[in-house]
């Protein structure tokens, strides 16, 4: 027999049967994700003077994987290799891209999710995705706003109408 102890019990230790030994206090894992963490482009620039200063977080269930920050860069290069377990049950991997700040919090610039069904389906063969970033409702308003345009975007000379 397998024992188990449960948050909050009573302190006797049950015995856990046979079937449902694969079940208590783990997960199954069915595999390894590696994933190639290599760029991202055009990034929103979230600081009101910079370029912003982004890292990526990878999570797959609990679990989460962080690049490390490219200071200063809307256009990141990364290139790291980021490995995750693939639980049996797959949620989608969901991808965060961050603003690393000094002072405050980091800001959320944007996020991305990939269905692991068809590369679980195909184990051993390599897809290269290009991912679209869903602005969060902040970077989208940065993006929108006069002020953004102005910083963010290459000044160009505009001649005036007469």
């Amino acid at each position: 027999p397998m024992y188990s102890f449960r948050a909050g019990g009573d302190g006797v230790l049950p015995v856990v049967q046979a079937e449902s030994q694969a079940q208590v206090g783990m997960l199954e894992y069915i595999g390894l994700l590696f994933v190639a963490a290599e760029k991202a482009t055009n990034l929103m620039s979230m600081d009101a003077v910079t370029a912003s200063d982004p890292y990526a977080v990878l999570k797959l269930g609990q679990q989460s994987m962080r690049t490390s920050t490219v200071r200063n860069d809307n256009n990141p290069v990364w290139n790291q290799a980021l490995i995750l377990n693939v639980p049996r049950e797959q949620p989608d991997l969901l991808i965060e891209v961050y603003d690393a700040d000094d002072v405050g919090s980091d800001k959320l610039i944007g996020t991305a999710v990939v269905a692991l069904d068809p590369m679980v389906d195909k184990p051993g063969v390599p897809v290269k995705l290009t991912l679209p970033l869903e602005l969060t409702d902040k970077a989208s308003k940065l993006m929108h706003s006069g002020n953004c345009a102005q910083r963010c975007l290459p000044r160009r000379t505009v001649g005036r109408k007469f």
